[in-house]
């Protein structure tokens, strides 16, 4: 296509969304959100919190279910609702609903496991298309009692780096916060910070 005029609308991918809030505020702005979630039950529930004003659609793409939920945020904005994939996202591919413009990950890539980081960059590698976005949230963490490493996973700054620079991105960093408070305090970690980052797909 000949690609949309700037500020318009953009498709915004959420991978391990969970029941986040992030996703009705992304549409209220207009954007069309696809998010994915290997938990049936954590859509049940998004559904039963949200303001739904109409029946939920289900369609079969790609091997996975996508279901269409109209919010009243969508219906404001003139966008088709919420899009939300039920099953692997590492089995998401361009035929289940396009490629995206932007990708907001705030607990994906740190929810699996390291051994799993490349097959996940893949992912996203084949979903962004050429100069979209990724707004990553990353942590750094001492490890949990008992030895728990994650979830949460902790993942360097230069592993980051290294993951999106090698598949062909641009990778900044945009801020390094310290978010070590009672709830990590509690799992037992003595230090946790994040890192925020812009990654733009290149080619």
């Amino acid at each position: 296509g000949g690609g949309g005029g700037g500020g318009g609308s953009k498709k915004v991918l959420l991978p391990l969304c969970g029941k986040t809030i992030d996703m009705p505020y992304i549409l209220a702005k207009g954007h069309e959100v696809t998010g994915v979630e290997l938990v049936r039950e954590a859509f049940d529930h998004f559904v039963k919190e949200q303001a739904v004003t109409g029946p939920v659609t289900s369609s079969n793409k790609g091997g996975l279910e996508l279901l269409n939920v109209p919010l009243k945020e969508a219906k404001t904005k003139g966008v088709g609702g919420l899009n939300f994939v039920v099953g692997d996202f590492f089995s998401l591919t361009k035929k289940v609903n396009g490629s995206f413009d932007a990708v907001f990950d705030r607990g994906g890539l740190v929810a699996v496991t390291p051994d799993l980081r490349d097959k996940y960059a893949d992912t996203l590698q084949r979903l962004i298309h050429k100069e979209g976005r990724l707004l990553l949230v990353t942590n750094e963490h001492s490890g949990f009692a008992d030895g728990i490493m994650g979830p949460p996973f902790s993942i360097p700054p230069e592993q980051v780096v290294e993951l999106f620079t090698k598949r062909g991105f641009k990778v900044e960093q945009l801020a390094v916060e310290d978010l070590m408070g009672p709830r990590y305090k509690e799992r037992g970690a003595t230090w946790f910070i994040i890192h925020i980052w812009i990654i733009t797909k290149l080619t």
